[in-house]
C-alpha cells in the first residue's frame, strides 16, 4: 500500500507540474498574440501613413494645376488702338470696330 501511495504522490507532484508549465505556456502565448498584433497594427498603420502621403502628393499636383489655370486665366489681353477707358462706351470689341 505504502508503495502505491508514493506512487501517486509523483503522479500528482507530476500532473501539478504540467499544469503549472502549461500555465506558464498559456501566458506566454498570450504575450505573443499581443505582440503580433501590436505589430500587425503598427505594419497597418505605416501603410495608411503611405497611401496618406500618395493622397498628399496627389492633392498637390491638382492644386498647382488649378494654380497654373487661374493664373493663366487672369492674364490681361492686350489690344492695340483702344483706348482704355472704351469700354464704358461700348458694350463688345465688335461694336467699337
Amino acid at each position: 500500500m505504502d508503495d502505491i501511495l508514493t506512487k501517486m504522490d509523483a503522479l500528482i507532484t507530476a500532473k501539478q507540474e504540467m499544469l503549472s508549465r502549461l500555465n506558464k505556456l498559456e501566458i506566454a502565448q498570450s504575450i505573443k498574440d499581443v505582440e503580433g498584433l501590436t505589430n500587425s497594427f503598427q505594419k497597418t498603420e505605416c501603410k495608411t501613413e503611405w497611401s496618406l502621403k500618395a493622397d498628399r502628393t496627389e492633392v498637390e499636383a491638382l492644386y498647382e494645376k488649378t494654380d497654373d489655370l487661374e493664373n493663366r486665366s487672369k492674364r490681361n489681353v492686350v489690344i492695340w488702338g483702344v483706348l482704355e477707358e472704351s469700354e464704358e462706351y461700348f458694350a463688345s470689341l465688335e461694336e467699337f470696330s
